[in-house]
């Protein structure tokens, strides 16, 4: 098994060549599969888009490479309705809230694992409020969310691992502080876009203009991104910041 944060950094190898086609930049869940679909590439030109290859072309996953036997399996992001329809819907496994069917808060997702041959998720590690983790089986998730991982409420929870972390003592958590960490996350990728530049033009579903090419990144294209549900497009089209 890999964690899934082990994929990000690796570059992609093809074996008849020996070449680097790219590195992995993030990765796309497919929710109704409990996989990791496709893995994210960063730009071959300055100027160019994001790439993609699927999970199903990769032939291993090692510690310091990933490796492919064709680079032709490499494809733009843009070009490909399924993977833009699993990137729209947001699941951000790590960092989303874990609770039960019946609404028990479990704590918050750190990390999962995946099947190197398959990219199955076949466990979650979630940090539990005494500071200890544990882990949940793949196969006990009922929904991958954008904000939250439900969990069966029949799952048996293994014996929790690593030392309690001193933690300041502070009011019991409330339902509404469930998706603070997520908002978290979602505030520190929009901080991330402002101020770039975008790498090409974005046109809205009636042809407005969110942004064109070169210009800068700012809460107001956010917020009309957004609006126009182009938020996830917009975060992928974004100039590679040179050296």
């Amino acid at each position: 098994m890999k964690k899934s944060q082990h994929l990000i950094g690796l570059p992609v190898i093809e074996l008849n060549s020996g070449r680097k086609l790219g590195i992995v930049e993030a990765v796309a869940v497919n929710p109704d599969r409990g996989c990791v679909e496709f893995l994210i590439l960063d730009r071959d030109k300055w100027y160019g888009g994001l790439r993609a290859i699927p999970c199903a072309s990769i032939f291993g996953i090692g510690e310091y490479a990933i490796t492919t036997e064709k680079s032709t399996d490499i494809f733009a992001v843009c070009e490909n309705s399924e993977l833009i329809a699993l990137l729209e819907k947001t699941i951000n496994i790590i960092n989303s809230v874990a609770m039960t069917k019946t609404g028990k808060y479990v704590g918050t997702v750190t990390e999962y694992m995946l099947e190197e041959d398959t990219c199955r998720i076949t466990r979650c590690i979630v940090d539990c409020e005494d500071g200890k983790e544990t882990v949940v089986p793949g196969d006990k998730v009922i929904t991958y969310g954008s904000k939250s991982l439900i969990i069966d409420d029949d799952c048996q929870f293994s014996e929790k691992v690593g030392k309690p972390r001193v933690k300041e003592a502070k009011e019991p958590l409330s339902p509404e502080d469930f998706f603070d960490l997520s908002e978290a996350f979602d505030a520190r990728q929009r901080q991330f876009l402002i101020g770039k530049r975008a790498a090409r033009r974005m046109i809205g579903d009636s042809f407005q203009i969110i942004i064109d090419e070169g210009e800068i990144i700012t809460d107001e294209v956010i917020e009309k991104a957004s609006a126009m549900d182009k938020y996830i497009e917009l975060t992928m089209n974004v100039l590679a910041e040179e050296d």
